[in-house]
Formats: C-alpha cells, sequence, structure tokens
C-alpha cells in the first residue's frame, strides 16, 4: 500500500483510494510495490490536499505508482496550497512525480505561496500523468514549481504513449497564470529520449505540454509569470542536450 493512503485494491473496487488533507508536520513516506508515497495503493485513484505550513520532505511511489497521486492504475487529484512546501516528490517507474500512476492521469492545482519540486519516474511526468496518462494542471499565484519528466515525458503535462481522451478529444490541459496573491515561477524540464528493448529511440518529452505520443496540449499563460522550459533532446554518455 500507500506510505500514507490507500492499500492494496484490485482493478474494479475502492480498497486503494484514498482521500487525504494534510495542512501541517513534516513528512517523509514511501509507497510499497505498486503504490504512492502519499495516495492511492494498487489501482487506488486519490485525492489528496496539501495546504498550511505542510513539509513534504519526501515522497517516494512504489514501482507504477506517483511520488503524490495515485497508485498504479489510479488518477490523481492534486491541490496544493497555502505555503505547503513539498521539497521532493519522486514517482516510481512508470509513475509521476505528483499526479497520475502508471497508465493514469493527474489532475493538479498549485497555488498561493506553495513550493514544489517533483520529479517523474521513468517515462512518467513530473507533474501530470503516468505512463500513458493525461494532465489537467493550474499553477498560479505566488507559487514556484521545479518539475523534471521521465523518460519521453513531459516536466509538466502528459506522460509518455498518452492519447487524447476517448470522450471530449482533450489531450493536456495547462494554465499557468498570475493573480491578486502574485506570479508563479516555473522551472521545466522534459525527459530524456531513450532506446527501447526492440532498438527504437525513444524521443524526449516537452518541457511543459506532452510527453511522446499522440496526445495534444492546449497551454494557456497568462500575467507576468515567470517560466523556464526545456526540451532534452538526447543524452550522450551523461551530456545532456538541451532546446
Amino acid at each position: 500500500g500507500a506510505g500514507i493512503g490507500g492499500g492494496q485494491g484490485n482493478m474494479g473496487s475502492n480498497a486503494g483510494n484514498a482521500d487525504i488533507e494534510i495542512s501541517g508536520g513534516t513528512i517523509e513516506a514511501t509507497g510499497g510495490y505498486t503504490s504512492a508515497g502519499i495516495g492511492g495503493g494498487y489501482y487506488g485513484d486519490a485525492t489528496i490536499k496539501i495546504t498550511g505550513d505542510a513539509v513534504i520532505k519526501n515522497a517516494a511511489g512504489g514501482f507504477f505508482g506517483a511520488g503524490i497521486g495515485g497508485g498504479g492504475g489510479g488518477n490523481g487529484d492534486i491541490t496544493i496550497s497555502g505555503n505547503a512546501k513539498i521539497e521532493n516528490a519522486q514517482g516510481g517507474y512508470a509513475g509521476s512525480g505528483i499526479g497520475g500512476g502508471y497508465g493514469a492521469s493527474g489532475t493538479v492545482a498549485i497555488k498561493d505561496d506553495s513550493t514544489v519540486t517533483a520529479t517523474g519516474g521513468e517515462v512518467g511526468a513530473g507533474i501530470g500523468g503516468g505512463v500513458g496518462g493525461l494532465a489537467d494542471i493550474t499553477i498560479e499565484g505566488n507559487a514556484t514549481v521545479n518539475a523534471t519528466g521521465g523518460v519521453g515525458s513531459a516536466g509538466i503535462g502528459g506522460g509518455a504513449d498518452a492519447e487524447n481522451d476517448e470522450d471530449d478529444g482533450n489531450g493536456n490541459q495547462i494554465s499557468i497564470k498570475s493573480n491578486e496573491s502574485g506570479a508563479p515561477t516555473v522551472n521545466a524540464t522534459g525527459g530524456v529520449s531513450d532506446v527501447d528493448n526492440a532498438g527504437e529511440t525513444i524521443p524526449g518529452g516537452a518541457g511543459i505540454g506532452s510527453g511522446v505520443g499522440d496526445a495534444t496540449a492546449e497551454i494557456t499563460i497568462e500575467g507576468k509569470v515567470t517560466i523556464v522550459a526545456k526540451a532534452v533532446l538526447d543524452c550522450i554518455n551523461g551530456l545532456f542536450i538541451v532546446w
């Protein structure tokens, strides 16, 4: 199960689901196999609110799980607000740093004076979808966000191999805007390219937008925001080539 959240669920059950609110304290959490650090267990969806003066020192997902969000196969709906600090959210293999687990999507709102650092597991977004998952992301106010995607995935946005939603046709939806609380600062780096088991090259992901695959991205930027977004084209002998 999750470090904090749902237990071991199954497809079609609610056993792995979690509804979590954290408003203070200093927390470290590590998920078990197929589970989030904070959030859902296996096939568990998670609704998570982190606010107040809460400090998440480290939230690490197990294999297929998000650092903060859904377990393997589970969606994550996460709101980070107030003065909350996420010092490190690390996705497990194929999970996002913050958002969806393996094959699942992430809805994430980051606002107020919060500070967030998130890294996707291999083929998962830093903030957004796990592998095959889409993202619905809002960043606003005086927030500071640092996000790095896993192989072929966006820093902020979709995981690798995602497709647009079958019902409404939407892809990744991303909004970054200032408001009366201030203007956000966002640093986002897409995941590196790699070679799969068949010897085919997996391209890198966008800094903000989509991972490699067919999913589109609709990005809205409003107000006096500060953004540094990089797509990594390749990694040769440890040297990252960015664009």
